[in-house]
């Protein structure tokens, strides 16, 4: 959602499957999806828990459930930029940027941001995340193979894919996502 569209504020959530410890008690959302609920809504954003069982449904405030939490804000909503979406270097390494501002790393311990471009001119983003509460890494170019992937675009081919990293070491890509960007140009931009 982020590195699609930028920085949406969650208004809110539905929540189905089992129940708590009997059919009449709620299903909480878990420790890590209320932190993401807290970075993307407000503490007016909404939870609704449906039991499966009994189809009743719960009304919370993220507030009731999260009262203290870290928050996320993207300061430039990539939406709102003027940038000219053309093909050179220049314009991609501006888009990357803004993109660096959507790094899901909290310990800011790397910098890393792919842009894919289709045949057709479509782009797709992919950032770096990092979760603070598992430690799971996940890679700029997978976010954006799995974007791609996901995405209304996935039947054109990748011509190119532009990326910028805070480290030293070549991009790995996995050897099936290898096959999906077989023919791109990759373009490497570092501090």
């Amino acid at each position: 959602m982020l590195s699609e569209n930028g920085y949406k504020q969650i208004s809110e959530v539905w929540l189905t499957g089992g129940c708590g410890e009997d059919e009449n008690s709620p299903l909480y959302p878990c420790g890590i999806c209320l932190q993401r609920i807290a970075e993307l809504g407000n503490d007016n954003t909404i939870i609704y828990s449906v039991s499966s069982s009994t189809k009743k449904v719960i009304k919370f405030h993220l507030k009731e459930l999260l009262p203290y939490s870290n928050t996320f804000k993207d300061d430039i909503p990539l939406s709102e930029t003027k940038i000219d979406f053309s093909t050179t270097s220049n314009d991609m390494y501006v888009i990357l940027q803004i993109l660096l501002k959507r790094n899901f790393a909290p310990d800011n311990k790397k910098k890393e941001a792919v842009i894919l471009k289709t045949d057709k001119n479509h782009l797709i983003f992919g950032v770096y995340f990092s979760s603070c509460c598992y430690k799971a890494d996940i890679h700029a170019i997978n976010m954006a193979i799995y974007n791609f992937l996901l995405s209304e675009y996935k039947n054109e081919n990748i011509t190119d894919l532009f990326y910028y990293t805070s480290d030293q070491k070549g991009l790995f890509i996995h050897p099936e996502f290898q096959k999906i960007i077989k023919d791109a140009i990759i373009t490497k931009f570092r501090y």
